[in-house]
């Protein structure tokens, strides 16, 4: 049975702004593979939780999107928390 998978205000928000970002970039096809990357992803995680790689802090899990996008996994009440995104050039902290 597939896990719950909720994602976190700041998550969203920052899936929200690259795929704003992306359109800008490379136009809005574009824009829409990613957020169709990511929902391929999410549904993913939700049938395959093991899947992901143990996060450098303690309790996190990190899940690779592509070549460009991590996410950040955390475990909460038996649900799945995307409590982070980000692109592959940033680090934990969010910069670039």
């Amino acid at each position: 049975m597939p896990r719950a998978i909720r994602i976190s205000e700041e998550a969203l928000r920052w899936m929200v702004r690259e795929a704003e970002r992306i359109a800008e970039d490379f136009g809005s096809a574009a824009a829409k593979d990613f957020q169709t990357r990511i929902d391929s992803a999410l549904q993913q995680l939700a049938e395959f939780p093991g899947m992901t790689e143990r996060g450098k802090i303690p309790g996190t899990r990190t899940f690779v999107v592509n070549r460009r996008t991590i996410l950040t996994i955390v475990e909460r009440d038996g649900d799945l928390v995307v409590a982070a995104a980000r692109s592959h050039r940033q680090d934990e902290d969010g910069r670039r």
